[in-house]
């Protein structure tokens, strides 16, 4: 059993679930709060707030956004 290729696959497989639901927001037209996203994602992955902010970031690179706002004001939108 390797470890690592375990961890590497859960890490892969969580910013595959925080990348679809970004993808479904932009698809109906929505902005996204930053900071709520962050939020759900701790709490659906079970994640700390610096591993889900590492995990969105890594999302939204595979994607084109702009984000807005500053502090816990920023949004995400979709260009």
């Amino acid at each position: 059993m390797n470890i690592n290729a375990i961890r590497a696959e859960e890490r892969h497989r969580k910013i595959v679930e925080i990348l679809a639901t970004i993808k479904k927001a932009f698809e109906n037209g929505l902005e996204l709060n930053f900071e709520a996203l962050i939020n759900q994602a701790c709490f659906q992955q079970r994640i700390a707030r610096r591993t889900a902010m590492e995990y969105i970031n890594i999302a939204l690179s595979q994607v084109e956004h702009k984000i807005e706002g500053k502090g816990k004001n920023k949004l995400i939108i979709k260009i």
